[in-house]
């Protein structure tokens, strides 16, 4: 679609003027991730998933 795309750092979130993040396949969720990307919502961005976030901790071994 010749779209132009940023890739970003979740460290780099909270300083970003984004107005749409998208997270494409991001079924992993560290919880820093987790909170950078609630942080983003609440003051105003959209986020738009590709997947079912967070399903899996850390450890990989169990589904929430």
């Amino acid at each position: 679609m010749d779209l132009w795309a940023d890739f970003i750092e979740p460290p780099t979130l909270d300083k970003s003027n984004y107005k749409v993040v998208i997270a494409p396949w991001h079924i992993m969720g560290k919880k820093p991730t987790c909170e950078a990307l609630l942080r983003y919502v609440e003051n105003g961005g959209t986020l738009i998933l590709e997947t079912a976030f967070g399903l899996f901790d850390e450890s990989a071994s169990t589904t929430r």
